[in-house]
């Protein structure tokens, strides 16, 4: 990270989770899945000050269906246009397991897109680049306790 930068992205910001105290932080298990590890990397430093669960990080589509399978996680960012499986066929296959968690799709691919991801079965459709702010909103939308305070 150099000067408030990571990844062309400004990193600069309040701590929007200045006010969660340390047991009021979010716990649980949560899957990024991105073929960038730079991305991974950039959502992990976002989640720092909100989350104190585990956070387990896919690099492919297939990967990410696997570690969805066999860990269960609570919630889910995934990208895509990842390799060996997109996005899109990942949470296709987990809908039709029956997998319930919310998953939040963060792509740079266009908003023509985004229907075909509801339809698939994704809870929430954000375009890169994502702010920090827009991220942590999106995770908080799952966890009502923590409704309040979602950054405007």
């Amino acid at each position: 990270m150099v000067g408030g930068f990571f990844y062309g992205i400004n990193t600069e910001f309040d701590d929007y989770g200045e006010n969660v105290k340390e047991g009021e932080k979010l716990d649980g298990i949560i899957l990024i899945s991105d073929d960038d590890i730079n991305i991974n990397k950039l959502f992990k430093y976002y989640l720092k000050t909100v989350f104190q669960g585990t956070v387990l990080s896919a690099f492919d589509g297939l990967d990410a269906l696997n570690i969805c399978l066999n860990n269960s996680p609570d919630l889910i960012f995934l990208d895509i246009n990842m390799p060996i499986m997109g996005g899109i066929t990942v949470i296709k296959e987990l809908r039709a397991k029956n997998f319930s968690a919310p998953i939040i799709v963060i792509t740079a691919y266009d908003s023509h897109l985004s229907q075909e991801c509801y339809e698939a079965g994704a809870d929430i459709v954000i375009s890169k680049p994502v702010t920090r702010q827009e991220f942590i909103n999106s995770l908080y939308k799952f966890f009502p306790i923590y409704l309040d305070q979602m950054i405007n």
